[in-house]
């Protein structure tokens, strides 16, 4: 995640930060921890853990 974190910030100047809705609505940030990880593994991870998906607001 830290690779596209990165290219957010270097070609069009947005900080980005990763985010993920758990199963009861609470929202969290990724941590640096999984700055190794790719978001398809994320997205993986977090689908098996039962977070929400295409939750935008």
């Amino acid at each position: 995640m830290k690779t596209i974190e990165r290219e957010f910030d270097e070609l069009f100047g947005l900080y980005l930060q990763i985010c993920f809705t758990e199963s009861d609505g609470k929202r969290y940030y990724t941590k640096s921890s999984g700055d190794s990880k790719t978001l398809t593994v994320l997205n993986r991870e977090k689908e098996a853990a039962g977070c929400k998906k295409d939750i935008w607001n």
